[in-house]
């Protein structure tokens, strides 16, 4: 109950909600849902930090419904909502606002992917995730969120040996965010998918170093 006699404290639970959402996936019905508790009492955090996380998980959001809407109406509207969000991120960016400065990138790369065609080269859409990546340096749930979006970007064009070597930065940046769940998921996950090596199929076996100081982040190798 004190909960809800608690604007900010109600927006917080939203937001974590909203998080939840966006590492491990729910339906557009309960995102709908967060949106509109989030738009109806936006204004009680204008000044918080907690703002900037909510909106730049929400466009993170859209931009996975978006990739995964059947029809190209519903598509377009998911691609508004998230590119208002980037909009605003950007236009604060420019005002001083220094709360971006590590997201907006994502969201460009998020939004190449999502506009890319069949015959696209998908080499400028990779480079704007190493991109968002290294803009995400230092903040270790942006820069985990970066390389898993990277991760599964790749594997979607067929490169699943480049593709692994994000997934295994990403499980150890959610290790270091202390994001366990997350991290065995992902790596349950990948675990046993299949990369063609000189015309044979053999599965991917992941090492991922359990210390975030491991030097070892980018390595994997092929088992059988």
């Amino acid at each position: 109950p004190w909960v809800r006699q608690n604007k900010v404290q109600e927006m917080c639970l939203v937001g974590m909600k909203l998080q939840l959402c966006r590492i491990f996936g729910a339906d557009d019905k309960v995102i709908k849902q967060l949106t509109l508790a989030f738009e109806k009492d936006e204004k009680a955090i204008q000044i918080s930090p907690l703002l900037y996380d909510i909106k730049f998980n929400l466009a993170l959001l859209w931009y996975q419904l978006a990739r995964q809407s059947k029809t190209k109406k519903l598509s377009s509207r998911y691609l508004s909502k998230a590119r208002a969000i980037k909009k605003y991120m950007k236009k604060m960016t420019k005002v001083g606002c220094p709360h971006y400065n590590d997201t907006i990138a994502l969201l460009e790369a998020e939004e190449a992917w999502c506009q890319q065609k069949a015959h696209d080269d998908a080499g400028e859409v990779h480079r704007l995730y190493d991109v968002a990546v290294a803009a995400a340096c230092g903040k270790v749930h942006h820069e985990a969120f970066a390389c898993e979006q990277a991760a599964l970007y790749l594997e979607s064009q067929g490169d699943v040996t480049s593709s692994a070597s994000y997934m295994v930065k990403a499980i150890a940046k959610y290790r270091e965010w202390n994001a366990y769940a997350k991290a065995d998921a992902l790596e349950a996950e990948t675990q046993g998918k299949h990369v063609n090596v000189g015309g044979v199929m053999t599965g991917l076996c992941l090492h991922v170093p359990s210390s975030p100081e491991g030097n070892d982040l980018h390595d994997f190798s092929e088992g059988m």
